[in-house]
């Protein structure tokens, strides 16, 4: 039988990744699907972020950008380190990869791809541009969810378009039910989407229920490319186990992804 690939909950081209000490979460610092340059060649910081679902425990996903004439400039592999999974070994991964400073010599997409078990199962494009402007073009297609991201904090970069999300999670820890959860964000990005339309982020338990929804009208857009925040307040949580998050335009779902609550031991205080 086939292997179903995993799910990619999140695709993410940055400045830099970093993972926080302590609490081991991910940063993605300065998202960027274009990257404006006054000359070429030219250096390029680039990260990668990647949030995948139904991974098989052991996976070593693999990133291959190629020029713009389709020519294999750069391949790298991750090692990750799996916790525990289901019954079948199968985990969610959340994973930042700084790529190497590479000069990137002509202007034109470059393509990102995930490759695991020797499979393209999603890409990413980054535009270099010699100059200080583009325009870009609308793409024909339907409305796609990039990215579904759940995090600590968001914030938009004054003067740029581009995001930094602080604290990326998948799990939530909790040492008693019911609990309260302090306030996180859903950053979500869209592509064929040219606005004037409601957007419902939904947030359920293991039943069913809904724990709580955030709803928007995103106005007309100029481009058909958006990445948004949805600030939720803190959580009231009544059940551990596996939740989801539901993203909705107008009455069409057009993406989820799921995240954990742990029943976690109370911590013991030492004795001074």
């Amino acid at each position: 039988m086939a292997r179903i690939p995993p799910q990619v909950n999140a695709f993410l081209l940055c400045d830099r990744v970093i993972q926080q000490a302590g609490t081991h979460k991910w940063c993605a610092i300065g998202t960027q699907d274009v990257a404006l340059v006054p000359a070429l060649p030219a250096p390029i910081s680039l990260g990668v972020f990647l949030s995948l679902g139904d991974v098989p425990s052991g996976t070593r996903p693999q990133i291959v950008l190629r020029s713009p004439h389709g020519e294999p400039l750069l391949q790298a592999e991750a090692q990750p380190q799996y916790h525990a999974g289901d019954a079948r070994g199968i985990v969610g991964l959340e994973l930042g990869m700084q790529l190497p400073l590479l000069p990137f010599a002509d202007s034109g997409a470059y393509r990102i791809e995930l490759v695991i078990e020797r499979k393209v199962i999603a890409h990413r494009e980054l535009r270099v541009v010699e100059g200080e402007r583009w325009e870009r073009e609308p793409e024909q297609g339907p409305c796609t969810l990039r990215s579904l991201v759940l995090c600590d904090q968001a914030f938009q970069h004054h003067g740029r378009s581009s995001w930094s999300l602080i604290g990326i999670f998948d799990a939530l820890h909790v040492q008693a039910l019911p609990a309260r959860h302090a306030p996180f964000v859903v950053f979500w990005s869209l592509a064929g989407f040219r606005g004037d339309a409601t957007v419902v982020a939904t947030v359920r338990d293991n039943e069913g229920g809904v724990v709580y929804a955030l709803r928007a009208h995103i106005p007309r857009l100029p481009g058909d490319t958006v990445e948004v925040a949805f600030p939720f307040p803190p959580l009231d949580l009544q059940r551990s186990g596996s939740h989801t998050v539901e993203l909705h335009v107008g009455e069409q779902l057009v993406g989820m992804r799921s995240f954990h609550v742990f029943l976690s031991a109370p911590t013991q205080r030492l004795p001074i």
